[in-house]
């Protein structure tokens, strides 16, 4: 794999108001995935298939705009379940050499609370 630099990073911060293992069984368990995984009138995962370890494959089939059919997949990278879920991702739709690597994070964050 390739060095990745400042200029190849996207960070992209979420809050969702779940426990880390309700997030990742929504990104990892087939039927859950496909119950959240789209978006109104542009794309909607109509198949999924997850062999969730390190070097299983994991892959999505759906419907995008116009009817056209799409495919999304990618390598399970590394797993430390429920906080990091490591995996490639290469989408039929773009003509990419290389995968995409993701990396997603979670953590909960308490606030602090100060009193008057």
């Amino acid at each position: 794999m390739n060095p990745t630099d400042a200029r190849d990073t996207i960070v992209q911060r979420n809050r969702i108001k779940a426990p880390a293992e309700r997030i990742f069984v929504a990104l990892t368990n087939p039927e859950q995935r496909l119950k959240w995984w789209g978006a109104e009138g542009q794309y909607r995962g109509t198949h999924m298939e997850s062999d969730l370890r390190p070097g299983g494959k994991w892959m999505t089939r759906g419907i995008g705009r116009g009817g056209k059919s799409f495919t999304v997949g990618g390598e399970y990278r590394k797993i430390e379940r429920p906080h990091l879920l490591v995996f490639t991702w290469l989408p039929d739709w773009k003509r990419m050499r290389r995968r995409v690597l993701c990396a997603s994070i979670w953590t909960r964050r308490t606030a602090s609370r100060r009193s008057a």
